[in-house]
């Protein structure tokens, strides 16, 4: 089970309020008129992408007012979100709370995986030929120089 940090129960808190005072926001954007993820995760730029949903409609993602499809989420004439004035999106954050559990999760999942393999090096050290594991085909001596063992 995933325990909440008290500042991730306070934003989605903050969330929930909200969305009752924007009840008609975007769900895909969460009110925010963009994906929220980066344009290049390899540099690390955040240059986030219109949501298709709302500003690719030409409505806005805070009230869903239709504006046409040349809008280009300037200002709105209803609620007054603006694309360039992150006080007007909604407060909604990623949760990653339960980031930390997955990590150790696979973590022992891949020792478990080592284990393993380390039992079947030990049971066929002398063997030099391949054998089938499963679907695969298990070859000892290309294991060994692949993972160093």
């Amino acid at each position: 089970m995933t325990r909440h940090t008290s500042q991730c129960e306070q934003a989605q808190a903050a969330y929930v309020e909200w969305t009752k005072q924007n009840f008609q926001h975007c769900q895909a954007c969460h009110g925010n008129g963009s994906d929220g993820r980066p344009s290049d995760p390899s540099v690390g730029m955040f240059d986030p992408e219109p949501c298709d949903h709302c500003l690719g409609e030409g409505r806005c993602p805070r009230c869903g007012h239709l504006h046409g499809e040349e809008w280009e989420g300037m200002q709105c004439e209803s609620c007054i979100w603006n694309w360039d004035d992150p006080r007007t999106h909604s407060p909604y954050q990623e949760c990653w709370c339960g980031y930390d559990e997955m990590e150790k999760e696979l973590e022992k999942e891949e020792e478990l995986g080592r284990a393993f393999l380390d039992l079947l090096y030990d049971e066929n050290a002398d063997r030099e030929q391949d054998y089938a594991f499963g679907d695969y085909l298990f070859d000892a001596e290309r294991e060994k120089r692949y993972f160093g063992w």
